[in-house]
């Protein structure tokens, strides 16, 4: 008996482990329906194509990225698996939340997506402008922003100092959670990813309003809306980008068949219709140094903005 149970203990780690071989991991870090998410769901039936073998992403969302890179990191040595590596890396990396470091741990393949940060408010807010929010802060006493995790912290922060009006953090552990009380009125204003399928999909059907691009340039998915700058503020640390990673120990046979298929995925008309409905210029990094370059730069921004715990 001992021995049989034994075998058929074997024989189920056995399947689990072909199975696993069997497909490829797209692990998110965020939530369903956030920047992350919404396009690791849109590539991965692409990279199947090129891989010719499953992607199934999964999602590992918690403590503002932490349990989806551990996750990755342990799961990575033994399997197939691709980290859709975001913004909250950086930040991570820089409050050293984790016994390894993300920025070194983990390889990029191909710069993903990239999009413009944009504040949103219900479809019925008074907010027409960044400039009302001090008049609903006076009328209200209060304005409540959602935020889905410390590096939305750190953006809602900064655009309180750069509005001058004290702006309240609600924490949601999704955005698609976030987006319908913010459709309810329960919330003031959020700040979102242009295109993330929580907030873009409720804009685009008239339950949200986005009144503000937080980056530099405006989007040309809304081009009618205006900057911070453009309102006569300054910037904040509005961008959202998603890149794919690999594993360093990851061996280096594999890791360029991952690097061929991300990259002749990318290449595809899909990929660049994609990109195209972000609406901002230069979506798309084009190879894994300039993803090096940006997660650097940001590593600047976030020293100077935001001190560790």
């Amino acid at each position: 008996m001992r021995k049989l149970t034994k075998f058929l203990a074997g024989f189920f780690f056995a399947v689990v482990a072909v199975a696993a071989a069997a497909q490829v991991q797209l692990v998110v870090t965020g939530a369903v329906g956030n920047g992350s998410d919404t396009a690791a769901r849109f590539f991965a039936p692409i990279l199947e194509k090129h891989l010719q073998k499953p992607v199934v992403v999964v999602n590992q969302p918690g403590a503002d990225g932490v349990i989806g890179l551990r996750y990755f990191a342990e799961h990575a040595k033994r399997q197939e698996a691709i980290l859709v590596g975001a913004t909250a890396m950086g930040l991570v990396s820089h409050r050293k939340q984790m016994d390894i470091d993300p920025l070194q741990e983990f390889v990029p393949l191909h710069g993903m997506s990239a999009a413009n940060g944009a504040v949103f408010v219900p479809a019925n807010s008074p907010l027409k402008s960044m400039k009302d929010v001090a008049a609903l802060y006076k009328t209200k006493q209060r304005v409540l922003i959602g935020s889905t995790g410390k590096i939305d912290d750190v953006t809602a922060n900064q655009l309180s100092e750069v509005l001058g009006v004290p702006l309240e953090i609600v924490r949601y552990k999704n955005a698609n959670q976030l987006a319908t009380e913010l459709v309810a009125g329960l919330l003031d204003m959020t700040i979102g990813t242009v295109g993330a399928s929580a907030y873009q999909g409720m804009a685009d059907s008239g339950l949200l309003r986005p009144i503000a691009i937080i980056d530099d340039t405006r989007n040309a998915s809304m081009p009618e809306v205006k900057t911070l700058i453009e309102q006569g503020y300054t910037s904040v640390l509005g961008a959202r980008w998603t890149a794919l990673f690999v594993h360093k120990d990851m061996p280096e046979a594999v890791r360029l068949k991952f690097e061929k298929a991300v990259t002749d995925a990318m290449k595809s008309p899909e990929a660049a219709a994609y990109e195209k409905s972000l609406g901002a210029p230069k979506r798309f990094m084009a190879n894994s140094k300039q993803v090096t370059a940006v997660q650097k730069n940001e590593a600047v921004i976030l020293g100077r903005l935001y001190k560790p715990d």
